[in-house]
């Protein structure tokens, strides 16, 4: 990404300008750093079809200059600006394909279409009333959960309007200086967003209990849409993207083989299932994504012997047989270390795992009805001490504790989907002083 930026940043210093007062005004605006002006700037030359304005904006959007950084749109400006006959907008589409899913080049170029034609404002004035009423549940579900996560807001997540929801924009509103209305809008989500990206992580997420943990090793709620950089993680195989409501996605089949509870009369148990699922991580570790029985993505990033990892996550499927699986490892290879998988059978289970290219063993296990039920988002909280004691929290609630010393460094974190729906909404890592 860095290498992009710089790239692209440099192409952007050598355009030709042209004669307008605003482009002049525009480019002035840039090279002094005042990004959001020169964004209104070239925003209303690029909206007239200048190619060269096209483009800026999309290398704005790919560095996030003036801009929240999106790909998507990114995409969708040098798109434009290439049909417009733009010489190097082309390539850039071409870099920034690179790093998007199929999902997010399909919205890039239906983005294009709508810009490119102007009619987009007229759409959505000739909307039916259901898809106006789809539009505005989704801007206020996204309004919710960026409250939430400033701390102004506490309830459903539902997208839909109360009193709770208006009092937490009222006094959001108030604190920011904002005109104080009570009511949700597409300017106050893209104030809330920049917000969002722009907070600091100073203090410890509540789920953390209190002790060593003073150093903020890792944090990613994946405010700026993109999961390749800010931390930046590694896709091994499956499907991974960020959506409009800032969830880290993650959905994959079902497996028939671990769909057992009701095929085989519950015969297998869950540390055999455990067993087969942690030997088909192991057995992958050196195959392609085409042949990939899970779905992976991991971030390396050195954790030391003792951290607090926290996830935040909510279930979206609810069936038989479907797992996760987060991670810390001690090798280039993620090929040791340990693993918290959840698990759904009759019962619920989370199990901590060692495993490393011998084998694996399951260190403990918790089952119960009801873990991660719900469909809201929980937070689970993995404690590792120097000793090498481990506990496991649901969001207050202990579940897990044990201790076991094999290891006494890791150098990442790794999720792991081997079947169901998952929506992410932000991983942390703490790690004591000094560490």
């Amino acid at each position: 990404m860095r290498t992009l930026a710089v790239l692209i940043t440099a192409l952007f210093l050598l355009v030709p300008v042209a004669g307008s007062a605003d482009y002049s005004d525009g480019l002035h605006a840039y090279l002094q750093g005042h990004y959001e002006q020169a964004y209104k700037e070239f925003k209303a030359l690029a909206s007239e079809g200048d190619p060269q304005a096209q483009y800026i904006l999309g290398s704005m959007y790919a560095t996030g200059k003036g801009v929240l950084q999106n790909y998507v749109k990114a995409h969708a400006w040098f798109n434009i600006a290439a049909s417009r006959g733009h010489d190097k907008a082309a390539a850039y589409r071409e870099k920034i394909s690179g790093k998007m899913t199929s999902e997010q080049t399909a919205k890039a170029q239906q983005l294009a279409s709508e810009w490119s034609s102007g009619d987009t404002a007229e759409k959505k004035a000739k909307a039916p009333p259901e898809e106006k009423a789809k539009s505005r549940k989704e801007m206020i579900t996204s309004i919710q959960k960026h409250l939430e996560e400033l701390g102004y807001y506490e309830g459903s997540i539902d997208g839909l309007m109360g009193p709770n929801t208006s009092s937490s924009i009222r006094e959001y509103q108030q604190e920011q200086d904002l005109q104080v209305s009570g009511n949700p809008s597409q300017a106050l989500l893209q104030h809330l967003q920049k917000t969002v990206a722009e907070k600091p992580v100073t203090e410890l997420p509540a789920a953390i209990p209190t002790g060593p943990w003073t150093k903020v090793l890792l944090h990613d709620a994946f405010s700026d849409g993109d999961y390749t950089s800010n931390p930046s993680w590694t896709r091994v195989s499956g499907d991974f993207h960020v959506d409009e409501n800032h969830y880290l996605r993650s959905a994959r089949q079902i497996p028939e083989a671990q769909q057992t509870s009701k095929k085989d009369g519950g015969q297998q148990s869950a540390v055999q299932v455990l067993g087969k699922v942690v030997k088909e991580v192991m057995d992958q570790q050196q195959g392609s994504r085409e042949s990939a029985k899970f779905s992976e993505i991991y971030t390396q990033q050195d954790l030391g012997r003792a951290f607090a990892l926290r996830i935040e996550l909510k279930l979206v499927t609810d069936k038989p047989g479907q797992a996760f699986e987060v991670g810390v490892f001690t090798g280039q290879n993620r090929d040791s270390g340990y693993l918290l998988r959840y698990s759904q059978q009759d019962q619920q289970s989370l199990a901590l795992i060692r495993y490393k290219p011998s084998g694996s063993s399951v260190i403990d296990v918790a089952r119960q009805k009801g873990l991660l039920s719900g469909r809201t988002v929980r937070a689970i909280t993995w404690l590792r001490y120097k000793d090498g004691t481990m506990k496991v929290l649901v969001d207050d609630e202990p579940v897990l504790s044990s201790k076991d010393r094999m290891y006494d460094a890791f150098r990442g974190v790794r999720f792991l989907n081997h079947g169901g729906e998952y929506a992410v909404a932000g991983i942390s890592v703490f790690g004591p002083a000094g560490s």
